[in-house]
C-alpha cells in the first residue's frame, strides 16, 4: 500500500489539517487533538458538540474525552474550538472551561485555539481569554499542509450531514435492484440448508468481491456503482439478510490471504433459515502490522483503508438502493466497518438508521454499545481520524 506521510509545520498548518482529519468541516464542536511524544506525531483526534459539554453531563463527558487522550499516551493535547455564530466568547463557553478543566487534570501542557467563520485566534488554557491579535481564517485555506492534502486527493466535506448521507439512487436503478433482492432471497428459500453455500451464499460472495474489486478503483464512486451495478447490489442486500452470507461478507473484507479462511467457514457452517452462527475459528495471522491498521481479532489479519473505503462504497451503494425492509442490514455492516477502520461518526449514525429498519441485525446494537462505552478497535500508532463521532 502507497502511504503518504505529510509534515506539519506551526499552528496554521496545524489547524488547517484538521477538516482533513475529520473528513469535513466542523462547527459547534470542540476537537481534541493527540500530540505523541518524541516526533510530535498527530495521533487520536475526537469531535464532540459544544452543547454536549454544556448540558448536564457536561463534565462527565469532557473527563472521558481527557481519559481518550491520556489512554492514546498524548505527550500533550491541542484543543480547538469551532463555535456557531450565536455561541458566547471562549471565555464564557461552558463547555469549552469544560473541557480545559479536564484536560488540566491529566495534562501540564495543553494548547487551546478558537477557530470562527472568520478569523483564528490562541487561547489561554487557564481560562479560555484570548493570547493575541485574531489571524484571517482564509489563511488555514493556504497552508502548505492543505495543498499536501489537497494533492493527495483529499478534500474535506462541507458539513457533518454530507459526510453521513447515503447516495443517490434513481427510480430505475432502485426498482431493478429491488426486484434483484426479492428473486435473491425467494430462491435462497427453495434451497436445502446443506446445498446454501454452494448454491447460493458462494456465488453471492463471489459476486460481492467483485463489486469490492471494481469499488477499489478511483473511478468507481457510489453513483458508477448504482447505474452499473444495481442488480448485483440488490443481491448483496439479500446476501447481508442471510447470518452466514453476513459473516462471510465481514470477513472478506479482510486482506486476500483471509480468503481461505473465510471459505473454510463458510464451507463448514450450518446455513439453515434463522441460524445466526457467528464466525469461528482461527485463521492465518499476520507476520507484519502496517502502522495505522485495524486488526481483526478473530482472524488476526488486517483490513487496509483502501478496502475498508471500498466496502463503504459498496455497503451504503446497497443501503441507498434497498426496500425498507433489507436496509438495515447493509447500515448495519456499514456502521461496524466504519467503527472498525476508526470513523466514529459514520458508525454511530449509521448504526442508528440501521435500528430504524425491520431487518437490522444485533450488529447494529453492538456498534452502538461500543460506541458509547467509549471502546475503540486496536489501532497501534494511528494517525487519522478515530472517534470523530463520539457524541
Amino acid at each position: 500500500m502507497d502511504t503518504t506521510t505529510i509534515s506539519i509545520h506551526g499552528a496554521a498548518e496545524l489547524l488547517s489539517a484538521v477538516p482533513y482529519q475529520l473528513g469535513f468541516h466542523p462547527s459547534h464542536s470542540i476537537v481534541l487533538l493527540s500530540v505523541r511524544p518524541g516526533r510530535g506525531r498527530l495521533g487520536l483526534t475526537v469531535r464532540e458538540e459544544l452543547a454536549t459539554l454544556r448540558g448536564p453531563y457536561g463534565r462527565a463527558v469532557a473527563g472521558d474525552l481527557a481519559g481518550l487522550m491520556a489512554d492514546d499516551a498524548a505527550a500533550y493535547v491541542i484543543a480547538v474550538r469551532y463555535p456557531g455564530p450565536a455561541d458566547p466568547a471562549p471565555a464564557e463557553d461552558a463547555g469549552l472551561q469544560a473541557i480545559l478543566a479536564a484536560l488540566a487534570a491529566l495534562f501540564d501542557h495543553v494548547e487551546c485555539w478558537n477557530v470562527t467563520e472568520t478569523y483564528y485566534e490562541p487561547l489561554d488554557p487557564d481560562d479560555g481569554m484570548p493570547l493575541a491579535d485574531p489571524r484571517p481564517v482564509e489563511e488555514l485555506r493556504e497552508t502548505n499542509a492543505a495543498a499536501a492534502f489537497t494533492a493527495a486527493g483529499v478534500a474535506p466535506l462541507d458539513s457533518r450531514e454530507e459526510l453521513v448521507r447515503l447516495p443517490a439512487a434513481g427510480p430505475a436503478e432502485t426498482r431493478s435492484a429491488r426486484r434483484a433482492a426479492t428473486r435473491a432471497w425467494d430462491s435462497r428459500v427453495a434451497i436445502p440448508g446443506p446445498a446454501l453455500w454452494a448454491e447460493w451464499q458462494r456465488p453471492l460472495l463471489d459476486e460481492f468481491l467483485m463489486l469490492l474489486s471494481r469499488a477499489a478503483e478511483p473511478a468507481w464512486d457510489e453513483t458508477a456503482l448504482i447505474e452499473t451495478f444495481p442488480r448485483q447490489l440488490g443481491r448483496l442486500a439479500a446476501l447481508l439478510h442471510d447470518p452466514i452470507g453476513r459473516d462471510g461478507v465481514l470477513m472478506a473484507m479482510l486482506e486476500p490471504e483471509a480468503l481461505a479462511a473465510v471459505a473454510a467457514h463458510l464451507a463448514t457452517a450450518p446455513g439453515g433459515p434463522g441460524e445466526d452462527t457467528a464466525a469461528a475459528g482461527p485463521g492465518p495471522v499476520g507476520e507484519a502490522v502496517p502502522d495505522g491498521w485495524p486488526i481483526d481479532p478473530r482472524l488476526g489479519v488486517v483490513v487496509g483503508p483502501e478496502a475498508a473505503a471500498a466496502g463503504l462504497r459498496v455497503l451504503t451503494s446497497a443501503a441507498a438502493l434497498a426496500s425498507e425492509k433489507r436496509r438495515g442490514c447493509p447500515l448495519a455492516v456499514a456502521a461496524w466497518l466504519a467503527w472498525w477502520s476508526g470513523d466514529g461518526l459514520r458508525a454511530a449514525e449509521w448504526g442508528a438508521r440501521a435500528l430504524e429498519h425491520p431487518d437490522a441485525p444485533p450488529l447494529a446494537e453492538l456498534v452502538l454499545t461500543m460506541i458509547d462505552q467509549r471502546i475503540t478497535p486496536w489501532l497501534p500508532g494511528r494517525a487519522e481520524r478515530v472517534l470523530t463521532g463520539v457524541e
